[in-house]
């Protein structure tokens, strides 16, 4: 985390796109933070485990649970918010743009936001599964975990999804990135679960 983006970290009460005008330093999605649970993920959890950044990261990605989406909405009230339609051609358009107010269909997982449409994406938010208390794997819901145990934090307090369901989510269609990431991240995970 460079300079900026640690001084940014502090700056709880401005917009989010006030505070991130192209791109959304990781520090800034403390905006959202102090209204609703929401968790970096991504490669960016990876990095705040590990405390430190490993590679390039093309976007800031943000769990959020799906029941919090209108209060996410009602805080990204600038620029271009996407929600991702699943489609049935490779070369469909699957965004359509998330008008406040407005309630996601139970099939839109992502939300993919820039300050305008002529600027690239900066922010992912995933909306994660929710049960009373538990999370939910959207994809195999009998996979569930305490909402309490889902998230971290570091030392400066931003809030992480831990490493082990970052690498389940990311798991279904590796990518060279994402084997890169289990490569650095399982060691980690091994030395815990042998400490026990």
């Amino acid at each position: 985390m460079n300079e900026k983006q640690k001084e940014d970290d502090g700056k709880q009460s401005k917009p989010l796109w006030r505070v991130a005008t192209v791109v959304c330093p990781p520090g800034n999605s403390i905006v959202l933070r102090a209204h609703c649970s929401l968790v970096d993920c991504g490669g960016w959890a990876l990095d705040l485990f590990l405390g430190e950044e490993t590679r390039e990261h093309e976007d800031i990605d943000v769990q959020v649970p799906r029941r919090d989406q209108q209060t996410i909405r009602s805080l990204l009230d600038v620029g271009d918010v996407q929600a991702a339609y699943p489609t049935t051609h490779p070369d469909a358009w699957p965004f359509r743009a998330w008008e406040a107010g407005t309630v996601l269909s139970p099939v839109v997982h992502d939300v993919w936001c820039r300050p305008s449409q002529a600027d690239p994406w900066a922010l992912q938010l995933m909306l994660a599964e929710t049960d009373g208390d538990h999370w939910l794997f959207r994809r195999d819901a009998r996979l569930t975990r305490s909402l309490a145990t889902v998230g971290r934090r570091t030392k400066n307090g931003i809030p992480y999804l831990v490493p082990e369901l970052q690498l389940l989510y990311k798991a279904k269609e590796p990518r060279p990135k994402d084997e890169a990431d289990f490569a650095r991240i399982a060691p980690f995970l091994i030395q815990r679960a042998v400490a026990g």
